[in-house]
């Protein structure tokens, strides 16, 4: 009885085992068929659609403020410094023509009033000539009519000495009379003549007094020094009681009217802002290859979360082209009004802080705005495979371009419509795939999907 049960538990046990596998070792024939059918129309993607893109977009880099210029102040006479204004610290703003320094004025109005007192001396000089001058030229008129009187006297006693009615005694004596008053006239010309160089002389010296009495006055003016320029004091070098040379540095001031930011362009880069020219310039300038278009653009600062923001536009190239380390392109950006930013909203609604001035050391970002001359159509950067290509569905199949990026902003990848073959409204493919083949069938879900 024992060996009949154990043979029909096993015989169970088999019936079971083979019931199971029947029920899980086939598959429904209808799903079967709808897999194949899947796989025969290509796998799914999802697409969107490029878009044109007409508006300007920013090529951004980053920069250093400095100032354009700082002139270096220096003494121009030699002497103790007697007045030195509290305000002129470092640090401190100065307006053109403030007074920086005065140097003790003492020995040069001294030597204003000596060469003052040399010129007049000069010109007394020159009016006692002209009084000698004027005594001269009425002597020698009469010294004229008295020779005169004397000629007319001598050609009578030659007459009357022919017609034997006077003596030869009375001729010679008409003869000297003659001969002294013509001695006489020369003898008032020539001193009229010395009289007149005499004073053409000292005129001469006039203007030579006249010279040094003003370099005179100069070097007193000298003795305040005035800042040439408003802006800020950069380094104050000397106090009040040093003794300075001339030409001792004095201070240094730099320009606060201007601000300029030095900044660095890559080659793409310039070539956009160089493209802009072709919109308001026409042909470039054959006397400078270099010469960089005067495009607008914006500097903005951050502090504590807040962008202030400046006008600002290129100036010029740095240097003679391009960095032969960083290769690269030194640029300066001109910031006209550096006290005229303009202060954005607060986060977190904490009140806004006045606009600061642009002042040098400030890490700023420059935004310069550029369109382009091409066109140019927009898609997720996503979209741009390995190897520069893009995806595109056309008649349900997936066709391989290649890409000719223009710009990548961000998430928007932007390319040469013409150069890439992608036209506004193709289905850029988005989604990954495993394998890839030119015009493979494809299932499109997304923007374009029917």
């Amino acid at each position: 009885m024992r060996l009949v049960g154990s043979i029909l538990v096993s015989l169970l046990i088999l019936a079971a085992g083979f019931v199971v596998f029947r029920l899980l070792g086939s598959a429904p024939e209808p799903e079967t068929r709808e897999a194949d059918s899947a796989d025969s129309d290509g796998p799914l993607v999802s697409v969107v659609n490029a878009r044109d893109w007409t508006s300007a977009f920013a090529v951004t880099v980053h920069g250093e403020a400095i100032t354009p210029r700082v002139v270096t102040v220096a003494a121009e006479v030699a002497g103790n410094i007697v007045l030195k204004p509290d305000a002129i610290r470092s640090g401190r703003s100065v307006q053109q023509g403030d007074i920086l320094f005065e140097i003790d004025p003492a020995s040069y109005q001294l030597r204003v009033q000596e060469l003052a007192a040399q010129k007049q001396q000069v010109e007394e000089e020159i009016r006692s000539l002209e009084i000698s001058r004027r005594n001269t030229e009425s002597l020698l008129k009469l010294a004229q009519e008295d020779w005169e009187l004397q000629k007319r006297h001598l050609a009578r006693l030659q007459d009357l000495f022919q017609k034997r009615t006077a003596s030869e005694t009375e001729l010679d004596a008409a003869v000297e009379r003659e001969l002294a008053a013509r001695n006489m006239l020369q003898t008032h010309q020539n001193e009229l003549n010395t009289t007149q160089q005499k004073k053409r002389t000292t005129e001469a010296g006039l203007g030579l007094a006249e010279a040094a009495l003003q370099r005179a006055e100069l070097e007193r003016q000298r003795c305040t020094v005035r800042s040439p320029m408003t802006g800020r004091i950069v380094d104050d070098v000397v106090e009040q009681g040093n003794y300075v040379q001339s030409g001792t540095t004095l201070v240094h001031i730099s320009e606060t009217e201007s601000m300029e930011v030095k900044c660095s362009l890559r080659t793409e880069e310039l070539a956009w802002i160089w493209r802009q020219g072709a919109f308001a310039e026409g042909q470039p300038d054959p006397r400078d290859p270099l010469r960089i278009p005067q495009v607008p653009c914006e500097v903005v600062w951050e502090f504590d979360g807040v962008e202030t923001v400046w006008g600002a536009q290129i100036s010029r190239l740095e240097g003679t082209g391009m960095d032969k380390q960083t290769r690269t392109f030194p640029c300066r950006v001109l910031v006209p009004e550096p006290r005229g930013g303009q202060v954005g909203s607060s986060p977190g609604g904490r009140s806004a802080i006045p606009a600061p001035a642009l002042v040098s050391g400030m890490y700023v970002t420059i935004r310069i705005p550029v369109r382009s001359p091409e066109h140019l159509v927009q898609m997720p950067a996503e979209a741009i495979r390995p190897g520069g290509q893009v995806w595109v569905v056309r008649d349900n199949h997936l066709r391989i371009l290649q890409a000719d990026v223009a710009r990548v902003e961000d998430t928007v990848a932007l390319l040469r419509a013409d150069a890439s073959g992608v036209r506004a409204g193709d289905p850029i493919v988005v989604s990954p795939l495993a394998a890839v083949m030119d015009n493979m069938p494809v299932r499109q879900v997304g923007e374009s999907a029917e």
